[in-house]
């Protein structure tokens, strides 16, 4: 976002950051070095967003060096990322996880965002842009602070915004392979159900798009169609809600837009950035199924979804599977197969077939460990 800023109208950046700035390493070292190599307009004060001086203080100091007042304010702040999240889902369970953790969440998200609105009431010709996500409505049994962190963020800026047309929040579905998402994707799962991975360049126009909108709510990269989704939608009134825009390639294979007043439909709402391939898209093929291992992973399945018969081409959360149900699929299949099979593993492989091969190359590397 950073980048697209400075790039789109070279504006003057202040990033603020939990970590001192002599002990950023890795990507943060990296893009905050990127960004200064874009611009001489970028200060980073670290700074915990719950401090409300703190936040106050650097604000201040970033109209003073640069000579300007501030514009508006993104607020993108979260803790951990999904890696982290997979490794320790158990511990993220509704009816065990520890204050400590929740607490956690809350300070970046809720402390912070209830701050920076107190700022934009203060100064009314400033914009407040919250992220949220989607989770705060289709929550997760195991994403319980994240989740109730967002659906907080959500009623506040809502009820926020009605004396306040400039604060608004942004609910995505999930960026691919950027932010808390980084490394991993819900891919056809999520799909299915109605959350898409959202390209960077699709995300960064969304936003440019949220910011000249009247609604103090959007959610972004839900695909009405998608099994979780439809039944909330009102599709007799549906182009009402629609966030609708043309894009082009232009001579560079870069994305621009070409009118943004002038609206039009996109198939799955989400701005389109890349070409659709040529042809039809082909199918991988299978590789067949041992009946015998079909057979013994029915009767793991049966125990949680209650179903008699699947083949190699049914899906876990197609057949009825949820967030719920899938840590109980996991407790079987580990009692089953005798290995560790994490939430992160069945998310990718709720195919059965993949599925099978999933739990195969896990004992193989047992029998080899």
């Amino acid at each position: 976002m950073a980048k697209y800023i400075i790039n789109k109208v070279n504006g003057k950046l202040l990033i603020i950051g939990r970590t001192e700035e002599d002990e950023l390493f890795g990507d943060k070292f990296k893009n905050l070095n990127a960004l200064r190599e874009l611009s001489q307009n970028v200060i980073y004060i670290d700074c915990n967003c719950c401090d409300e001086n703190g936040i106050f203080n650097a604000l201040e100091y970033a109209e003073q060096e640069f000579n300007a007042p501030i514009d508006g304010i993104f607020h993108m702040a979260g803790v951990g990322n999904l890696n982290e999240h997979w490794l320790r889902e158990d511990e993220n369970l509704i009816a065990s996880i520890d204050s400590y953790i929740i607490e956690k969440m809350y300070v970046s998200k809720i402390y912070g965002t209830i701050n920076l609105v107190k700022y934009a009431n203060e100064h009314k010709n400033v914009f407040l842009a919250v992220a949220s996500s989607t989770t705060s409505y289709w929550g997760s049994s195991t994403f319980s602070a994240y989740s109730s962190a967002n659906s907080f963020i959500e009623s506040y800026i809502s009820a926020e915004s009605r004396s306040n047309n400039g604060i608004f929040a942004l609910s995505f579905s999930s960026w691919k392979d950027t932010g808390m998402s980084k490394g991993n994707s819900f891919g056809n799962i999520g799909l299915k159900r109605g959350f898409m991975d959202i390209l960077p360049d699709q995300g960064m126009i969304s936003i440019d798009l949220a910011c000249r909108s009247d609604k103090p709510l959007l959610y972004i990269g839900l695909d009405s169609n998608g099994t979780s989704i439809r039944p909330y939608i009102d599709f007799t009134n549906m182009d009402k809600f629609k966030m609708k825009v043309y894009l082009k390639q232009s001579t560079d294979s870069k994305v621009v837009i070409s009118n943004i007043s002038d609206i039009a439909l996109s198939e799955n709402g989400l701005p389109l950035t890349e070409k659709t391939p040529n042809g039809p898209v082909s199918k991988s093929s299978h590789r067949s199924v041992a009946p015998e291992e079909l057979s013994r992973l029915t009767g793991v399945w049966k125990k949680v979804l209650n179903i008699d018969i699947i083949t190699a081409e049914s899906d876990f959360f197609e057949d009825g599977g949820n967030s719920i149900l899938a840590v109980q699929i996991l407790k079987e299949i580990r009692e089953e197969y005798g290995i560790d099979y994490e939430m992160k593993t069945l998310l990718k492989n709720s195919n059965a077939e993949k599925m099978i091969c999933s739990i195969n190359e896990k004992l193989k590397s047992k029998m080899v460990g």
